[in-house]
């Protein structure tokens, strides 16, 4: 048996078939098991001591101390030399050390297991059926060709075990947990024992052997899967990078050009042609926001975003907007009204990406709001969180379509095609929850809606006493 998967790309790292995931903890999780050993070195001293003539056969209780000392050494050795690798990183670049160090760790503990079954009753031992669980780890844990040999070791040491006993070559400890446990008094019951112990045994291992290598194909695949997607993400984002760059001078130059146009700087023009200049000056903004809309998008997938972050006064930020949008909710005969406290708390961001999704929310109000309307911002404080919202009283949104509001390129119903890009509400989302926050609607059909934005407040700053 290989020890590369049957499907997929190769593991890195070699031919190791452990999981991958594992793989990656498994410096840790080996630290732990071998805190979780020490204790049961513990426990088979204390069992020593407190359950010798009750639990156990008389003379069991020197041979069990010394076996306690024997697996706190060996996981004492290993406790210090895997304290280094215990980060995901190390344990990476530790792969090969580390999956020895766990085969040599099971197959001691197959030792152990031995000893231990051999001193509580042998063949009766009421412990015997710890070599499944052990079986089933070894699977797990370990690639299949090891997880296989230690299975096999397993076996010999039982039927080792067994024929010892029944030869009488060792000495034979009563399990006094359990009186009544069949005794090996012929060669009959020492094959039923051994073929019991060798089925149950093969049945856990192949079971679990093919659901683990089920389980690490489907991984390989998996991570395949995820870099290719990767590559894809990447490969869209350097297009995109591209492309904006690109469309942005002509963009400005076909809106220049119109403007000349429209202000007869080239001549006068008919009244058709003004009316052609400005449709085409109005797609081609359309056009201009569009591309702003992709740049915000790629600037939110920047990952550095978090580095500038800073305090930012959402008071005066919300106002100034207000303000700035005033006459093009007058142009539409909406009123557009703000509702702020005294003292708005400030919030950990990035204002430009703030300004950016509180606009999306105003602008759709004013767009999705008849004339004689009202859209109102507030600001208000929930405990750690400053909720933002902006309400209206325009068509509203019907249930079924709210869940799909924040999605990018989404377009509802209600909205014309020409008029949006689909990616403001999507937009206003991944800024808040770039900021630790989220956004939420209410909305209902003919009554209005109230979009918010909830993001943690910023801790106080800490004042520094001067020298006396």
């Amino acid at each position: 048996m290989t020890d590369q998967p049957s499907h997929g790309p190769p593991l890195p790292g070699g031919g190791d078939r452990s999981l991958l995931t594992h793989r990656q903890m498994l410096g840790g999780r080996l630290y732990v098991q071998t805190l979780v050993r020490l204790m049961v070195a513990g426990a088979i001293a204390l069992l020593a001591r407190l359950g010798e003539g009750d639990l156990l056969d008389p003379r069991a209780g020197g041979f069990l101390q010394v076996l306690a000392l024997v697996i706190a050494a060996y996981d004492l050795a290993a406790f210090v030399l895997l304290r280094r690798y215990r980060l995901p990183e190390h344990s990476a670049e530790a792969n090969a050390l580390l999956q020895n160090t766990m085969w040599a760790l099971v197959g001691l503990d197959y030792f152990a297991l031995t000893a231990f079954v051999w001193v509580t009753g042998g063949s009766g031992s009421p412990l015997l059926p710890f070599y499944v669980t052990h079986a089933v780890l070894s699977q797990m844990l370990l690639s299949p060709r090891r997880g296989l040999t230690c299975v096999a070791l397993a076996f010999v040491l039982v039927t080792a075990l067994v024929v010892v006993e029944w030869s009488g070559a060792v000495p034979v400890f009563q399990a006094l947990a359990c009186p009544d446990a069949p005794h090996l008094d012929s060669l009959r019951s020492v094959l039923v024992v051994v073929a019991a112990n060798a089925m149950l045994l093969g049945l856990t291992s192949f079971f679990v052997l093919d659901l683990s290598t089920r389980l690490r194909n489907r991984e390989v695949q998996l991570h395949g899967v995820i870099a290719e997607a990767t590559r894809l993400s990447e490969l869209r984002k350097d297009f995109l990078r591209i492309a904006m760059h690109n469309l942005q001078s002509p963009i400005g130059a076909m809106t220049m050009q119109l403007e000349n146009l429209r202000a007869g700087r080239n001549g006068p023009l008919t009244e058709p042609q003004v009316e052609s200049v400005r449709r085409c000056l109005a797609r081609v903004q359309g056009l201009s926001r569009f591309l702003k809309d992709l740049q915000m998008l790629a600037l939110l997938d920047n990952k550095a975003i978090a580095a500038q972050h800073a305090d930012v006064d959402i008071g005066p930020m919300l106002v100034a907007l207000v303000e700035e949008y005033q006459d093009v909710a007058e142009a539409r005969g909406v009123q557009l009204t703000a509702d702020l406290p005294g003292q708005v708390p400030m919030v950990r961001g990035v204002e430009r990406l703030l300004r950016e999704a509180v606009v999306n929310f105003v602008t759709n109000a004013i767009k999705f709001t008849p004339g004689g309307g009202h859209v109102h911002v507030r600001a208000e404080r929930h405990g750690d969180l400053l909720r933002i919202a902006v309400e209206d009283d325009g068509i509203g949104i019907a249930p079924e379509d709210q869940a799909r509001l924040f999605q990018e390129f989404v377009r509802l119903g209600r909205q014309d095609p020409k008029t949006g890009s689909g990616l403001g509400l999507s937009i206003a989302r991944r800024v808040a929850e770039a900021h630790g926050g989220r956004t939420r609607v209410w909305s209902e059909k003919g009554v209005g809606s109230i979009f918010t934005i909830e993001l943690p407040v910023a801790a106080p700053a800490v004042q520094v006493a001067g020298p006396a």
